[in-house]
């Protein structure tokens, strides 16, 4: 089985996405190469409503990767969502999520929520 890291960045979301009214987790799992972003959104959503939100944060995690990288600082949650695929929740994720090793971030600094 490989290893699975998993990081908890809902309170990431919440304040610097403003996306926290829809959605209720978000989790970075890694393993090897692979990185994703894995978003479980409000379960009254529609399937349409759920992938235009998943657009939608494409959107603005592109757009903070790009803020940050103009700051030129180091930030761990913007380290680890450049280059991961964003993805909705799938059942399966639960047992990976509960099972990974976890990946805490450093708050303060370039790292605060």
């Amino acid at each position: 089985m490989k290893r699975r890291y998993v990081t908890d960045i809902h309170p990431w979301f919440v304040k610097k996405l403003k996306a926290g009214s829809i959605v209720t987790g978000a989790w970075i799992i890694s393993g090897g190469e692979n990185r994703e972003l894995v978003v479980k959104f409000d379960s009254k959503m529609s399937k349409i409503e759920r992938s235009m939100a998943t657009r939608l944060i494409e959107k603005r995690c592109a757009e903070a990767i790009i803020q940050e990288n103009k700051k030129d600082m180091r930030n761990e949650i913007i380290d680890l969502l450049d280059g991961a695929e964003i993805r909705e929740w799938r059942k399966d994720d639960e047992e990976s999520i509960r099972n990974g090793i976890p990946h805490e971030i450093k708050k303060g600094a370039a790292g605060e929520w």
